[in-house]
């Protein structure tokens, strides 16, 4: 991701407002809130709130549209793509951070004699399909969330205080779907770990953006 200056010279992100952006994805979503405890036909018992994935990206679209025209919304969609600008080194975090987070709290919850969760189950043969629709979710997502209110966020604090910034917001836009579908205290732990993980993309992002871009202040 390293479409960051017009040709003109003028930084992309001084036009945009991460404000406008969260408040546009929250109207987007209330859609699919209004049935968020209403299961999709499927195997996976995904609820209709699982479509607000596309939301994110639809508010970034509308207001580069707006802030840039036709062109700014090719540049924002074409950074989900712009994977020769990533050190190589960098891929090692990237595939394999959240597998080995995963690994190791499997690896607590056997050690402290808590059960697995079993569901859902997933055959082998599917895993690429769910690899592949993933990989879309989360386009649709970081499209908004990293692409577009990342960088204005970061020149006006620190890395970490737009991290815990869009980590909140990102939580808060979740949590709905989260209360309605499991324990309270379940939805208070995953809104936890996902202040967390948004902690780890904006740390990932700033490390494998283009190396002549300049890098957000570390203080606040």
């Amino acid at each position: 991701m390293a479409e960051n200056v017009l040709e003109t010279g003028e930084c992309v992100s001084n036009r945009r407002s991460p404000p406008a952006f969260f408040l546009l994805t929250v109207l987007l979503s209330v859609p699919f809130l209004l049935f968020a405890g209403t299961p999709l036909p499927g195997p996976a018992n995904l609820p209709v709130s699982a479509f607000m994935i596309v939301c994110p990206g639809l508010a970034a679209a509308i207001l580069v549209f707006r802030e840039e025209g036709g062109g700014g919304v090719v540049r924002l969609v074409g950074r989900v793509a712009d994977y020769r600008k990533v050190g190589a080194v960098w891929y090692l975090p990237i595939l394999f951070l959240m597998p080995a987070i995963m690994l190791f709290s499997y690896g607590v919850m056997l050690l402290s004699g808590r059960p697995l969760p079993a569901d859902p189950f997933v055959p082998y043969l599917t895993i690429p399909v769910f690899v592949l629709l993933f990989f879309i979710a989360a386009a649709f997502e970081e499209v908004g969330w990293t692409g577009y209110a990342t960088d204005p966020l970061q020149e006006r604090w620190s890395a970490l205080s737009a991290a815990l910034i869009i980590g909140t917001v990102w939580a808060i836009w979740h949590f709905i779907p989260w209360i309605l579908q499991n324990s309270p205290v379940w939805a208070a732990g995953q809104a936890l770990s996902t202040v967390a993980l948004r902690v780890l993309i904006v740390w990932l992002y700033n490390n494998t953006r283009e190396a002549s871009l300049p890098r957000p202040s570390s203080t606040a």
